[in-house]
């Protein structure tokens, strides 16, 4: 995993790297055998678990546990960049679109799904689709995500209603010990933001770290262990 994280770094620090750049990087990892994600590994009987391996001011890299019949809710990705390697799968992604209905809600139209097997790697952005994600089986499932630049809040969607609320990350552990609350999991943004922000920040991505763990109007605070992926 350190190596996978340096790499990582590498590509991110010499540019914006292309999407199957950072695939492969990440395919690799998973098809050398490596196991050492287990150290990361935290399920939660009540929701899929978000657990923090690295996070730095290009991307952050968490590895989500799923236990049978655990799924995300349709979220969109903040205008960020979202990489999903299967650890153990498979895993079934669901594709969704959405056209404005009124002020928070929007219609919602079911797009292609896939099912990914151990080793493959999904991309997505907002300029692609709204996803969901759950095992794509009767068990459970593990994966790699990678999010550049690191996401603290989304927009998650009612799939009947078309109802739009914002939703703030949350952690289970980071970088292999549990959290026990929220705030924790808003600790990490803002020390992200005192770090990017005071030398460069782009203010779209500054108002993202702002209003995430600011809460604001219509946010839904998550436990430590949930959150859109």
């Amino acid at each position: 995993m350190e190596a996978l994280i340096e790499n990582l770094k590498l590509a991110f620090d010499a540019s914006q790297p292309e999407p199957e750049r950072i695939k492969q990087l990440m395919a690799d990892y998973i098809n050398a055998g490596h196991q050492d994600y287990k150290d990361y590994m935290f399920f939660n009987q009540h929701k899929y678990a978000r657990n923090l391996v690295e996070m730095n001011k290009h991307f952050e890299l968490i590895v989500l546990c799923w236990e049978a019949h655990q799924e995300s809710p349709i979220h969109n990705h903040s205008g960020q960049n979202c990489w999903m390697a299967v650890l153990e799968g498979p895993m079934k992604e669901v594709y969704y679109h959405a056209e404005p209905d009124s002020e928070d809600r929007v219609q919602l139209t079911e797009g292609d799904s896939q099912i990914y097997h151990t080793g493959q790697v999904a991309y997505i952005a907002d300029e692609i689709a709204l996803h969901k994600v759950s095992p794509g089986s009767e068990g459970r499932g593990a994966t790699l995500h990678l999010y550049s630049k690191p996401i603290p809040g989304c927009l998650i969607y009612d799939p009947i209603s078309g109802k739009i609320t914002k939703r703030i990350m949350g952690f289970f552990s980071k970088k292999g010990k549990k959290l026990d609350s929220t705030e924790s999991s808003c600790q990490i943004y803002r020390e992200l933001a005192k770090d990017l922000c005071a030398k460069s920040c782009d203010g779209s991505y500054l108002k993202l770290l702002d209003d995430a763990c600011g809460g604001g109007q219509n946010a839904a605070v998550e436990k430590p262990s949930v959150g859109a992926n």
